[in-house]
């Protein structure tokens, strides 16, 4: 936190599966990642204090049935860009656009 200068440490978490996940996720923004997926949904998040649920599947990504049961959630589907990413490498990504999306939102359109 100190050498970031930033005043939130992200909060892992796993689950034994993704339905369980599912049933307990907080409110806020809540964004996967996905090869099919857009840019950030414009709006997403209101303030620095709003929580930004991610998830990232396995290599390969979520399959089909996962897939439809994040988006029947509301989950957006958001694009890493045309590589195919490892699962570490996707998380950090992810939580890059995440904290993006806090920091535009503090700051205004950057």
């Amino acid at each position: 936190v100190k050498q970031s200068r930033r005043s939130r440490l992200p909060s892992i978490r796993s689950s034994p599966s993704l339905r369980v996940a599912l049933e307990v996720l907080p409110p806020g923004t809540r964004l996967f990642a996905d090869p099919e997926g857009g840019p950030v949904p414009a709006g997403s998040g209101d303030t620095t204090k709003t929580v930004v649920t991610i998830a990232v599947g396995p290599p390969g990504g979520f399959d089909a049935e996962e897939r439809r049961s994040l988006l029947d959630l509301g989950i957006s589907p958001i694009s890493l860009g045309p590589s195919r990413l490892r699962t570490e490498l996707a998380a950090i990504s992810l939580l890059s656009v995440a904290r993006n999306i806090l920091l535009n939102n503090a700051l205004g359109d950057v």
